[in-house]
């Protein structure tokens, strides 16, 4: 007789499932057993495993390095940027509680400048006040073009114009408002928008150029994560505040959230930025909501997944590819990646840093030389954040069909799905009208780009990075040569509305403004 999901196993399936229990296994007991130490014991075991592990390798961090690791939140670590930051508070139709921050304006002035959060930033701070957006954006080949600014702050160009007359008559009791260019970024799969104000460099920093040329910037971040744990009527230990997939990302917050910043800034429209995830929940909702497309009027997808691969390792990729109640079985009904925040916690930071460098190249293959030693150590640290089982069932779902597909409740493996003729939804992605710009890595083992392209209207720009893998997009030292210049341009083509189409008929003026002819979208 057959045993149900067990009976149905190969070789692979039956080594993936031996290999994971005893993993879980031995992490739960390490888990027990740390709890149980006193705190002291902890830190002694702490620091003896920090030693041995100097013999093999040298801790090269600066105190700056150090710092930023330990980092509490979002705030803390674009206050060390010297940014203003704005919490906003967004609540879903289905009263999930998500946090938002904001960047409303670029970097203050020197007269303004808060208090140094610690001496030894001092030196990162002499380097940045060397540097500005204008720099950068020569350095990088940008057309300064791509820095917009308040035309009401405009002084000594043109005045006598028709175009400027227009826009500031001297008759009318009060200037036009300006509504500043709207962007929102959004993180990936278990992290949380840490992710993208993390970077050691002012110019790999995209949201502090972003800010510094003129832009509102937005930060949005999932249910269930760092700083969405929370719902007006259940609580996150309980097993109802963790049953959610990508299906409600796509449906409320994406939605709701961008609603809410069109509603606090006055623009018609907003521009997305997303990494990963944050790529296929905005395919997911802009397929589903036809009303959203007019919201969004310019979708950029670094390192887009909606079919992946799968996983480089074999083994690995058979488990996540098994039935979702051995899944469920191995990580539970409510919040996944628990274990890497505790780890993160208990092991020393040199430690933490090898270990997550290790997992990512045994689960994806990816060699990471394209990130620094000191980008990784910050970056790790504030890579991860919790989600829900279900979510990353939602994801080996799709791995396993090759379609990108709602959360199929009756998956193949089900014995009811057959006789009741079932049929899982896509996602109509192919109804998207906003215009989408695809960006990704030759060497991305998550990406596949011949399935992702037949499952979308033809891209207005699509680039690929021959010798990226997937976080690079977010943190390679060279992101801002290779990423951010065609990133700016498109900004500057699509994020108009009436409130500063103006200003593009201004900048088109300047010597330096890009010739759109020559620069190609297609």
């Amino acid at each position: 007789m057959e045993v149900p999901i067990i009976g149905r196993l190969n070789y692979r399936d039956y080594q993936a499932l031996i290999i994971a229990i005893v993993f879980l296994f031995i992490e739960k007991f390490l888990r027990v057993i740390t709890y149980l130490l006193p705190s002291s014991g902890v830190r002694y075991l702490r620091d003896e495993s920090q030693k041995l592990f100097s013999m093999l390798y040298k801790d090269e961090r600066t105190l700056p390095v150090k710092l930023f690791q330990h980092a509490e939140n979002f705030r803390e670590l674009v206050n060390y940027w010297d940014y203003h930051v704005e919490d906003h508070i967004v609540k879903t139709r289905d009263n999930y509680i998500l946090g938002v921050q904001r960047i409303p304006h670029g970097k203050y002035p020197s007269s303004a400048k808060p208090s140094p959060i610690n001496f030894a930033l001092n030196q990162v701070h002499q380097v940045e006040e060397e540097q500005n957006i204008e720099t950068i954006f020569k350095k990088n080949g940008i057309s300064l073009s791509a820095i917009r600014k308040n035309p009401n702050d405009i002084k000594n160009k043109s005045s006598s114009s028709s175009f400027l007359q227009e826009f500031s008559d001297e008759s009318s009791s009060k200037k036009k408002k300006y509504i500043k260019p709207v962007v929102l970024l959004y993180h990936g799969l278990m992290t949380c928008s840490e992710l993208w104000v993390c970077n050691v460099e002012y110019e790999n920093r995209l949201a502090c150029l972003l800010a510094d040329a003129g832009y509102d910037v937005w930060f949005g971040n999932i249910r269930g994560n760092k700083y969405s744990m929370k719902h007006t009527k259940f609580d996150p230990s309980e097993r109802r505040f963790w049953e959610y997939s990508m299906d409600e990302m796509a449906i409320y917050d994406l939605p709701d959230t961008i609603d809410y910043i069109l509603d606090i800034t006055g623009a018609p429209s907003l521009s997305y930025i997303g990494f990963s995830q944050g790529t296929a929940q905005c395919f997911a909702s802009l397929s589903i909501n036809p009303k959203l497309n007019k919201k969004v009027n310019l979708f950029i997808a670094l390192a887009p997944a909606t079919s992946p691969k799968g996983l480089k390792n074999s083994v690995i990729d058979a488990l996540m590819k098994l039935s979702p109640n051995v899944i469920y079985l191995f990580f539970g009904r409510k919040a996944v990646l628990t274990m890497a925040l505790f780890w993160q916690r208990v092991l020393s930071p040199p430690i933490f840093t090898k270990i997550i460098d290790l997992a990512l190249r045994i689960l994806f293959g990816w060699d990471l030389k394209n990130i620094s030693e000191a980008q990784k150590a910050i970056g790790y640290y504030h890579l991860y954040s919790c989600s829900s089982t279900k979510s990353l069932v939602h994801w080996f779902q799709i791995i396993r069909s090759r379609k990108f597909q709602m959360y199929d409740d009756l998956p193949p493996y089900s014995y009811t799905s057959t006789s009741l003729g079932y049929s899982c939804q896509r996602f109509p992605t192919l109804q998207i009208t906003t215009p989408t710009a695809i960006f990704y890595g030759g060497r991305d083992s998550l990406a596949d780009m011949n399935m992702l392209l037949k499952q979308i209207p033809a891209p207005v720009l699509m680039r690929e990075v021959l010798d990226y893998e997937h976080l690079d997009f977010l943190w390679a030292r060279d992101v801002h040569q290779k990423v951010f210049p065609d990133i700016f341009n498109l900004l500057l083509r699509y994020n108009v509305h009436d409130n500063y189409d103006f200003m593009v008929d201004y900048q088109n003026n300047d010597d330096d403004i890009i010739d759109q002819e020559d620069y190609s979208y297609t």
